[in-house]
């Protein structure tokens, strides 16, 4: 298909440095890069539903209706070494951090009841 072909073409999807201050707070992120096995979802489906209708008795009348559902299963994000610089300027707790940032976010699944329940980590020791 063409759509992996040109992901798996753009392998490092690099965010510029992202500032934000008011009052209450002074936040600096940078370094934050996104790769794309890290931040594609597993598997995508796409279905669509068109229906057409044409009528012509002395009038020519045509219906039509379309639905697309769009499901996507197994979303993970994964950055590593995003540096980052934080301050809290106003309220009780003043203080301020900097430092490295990891993010791992994985995949949620479904079971045949339809609860939601959270992907066993890869990381985990289990």
């Amino acid at each position: 298909m063409v759509l992996p072909k040109a992901i798996s073409l753009v392998r490092y999807v690099p965010i510029p440095r992202i500032e934000y201050q008011d009052v209450d707070i002074d936040l600096v992120i940078e370094n934050l890069v996104f790769e794309s096995d890290n931040f594609l979802p597993s598997k995508i489906r796409v279905d669509s539903n068109s229906h057409a209708e044409f009528t012509s008795a002395y009038t020519f009348e045509s219906e039509y209706s379309n639905s697309t559902i769009v499901r996507i299963e197994g979303f993970r994000v994964r950055a590593r070494d995003i540096s980052y610089a934080f301050r809290k300027k106003t309220g009780f707790l003043q203080f301020e951090d900097k430092g490295l940032l990891d993010v791992y976010v994985f995949p949620i699944t479904t079971v045949s009841n339809n609860r939601w329940i959270k992907a066993v980590s890869p990381l985990s020791s289990n």
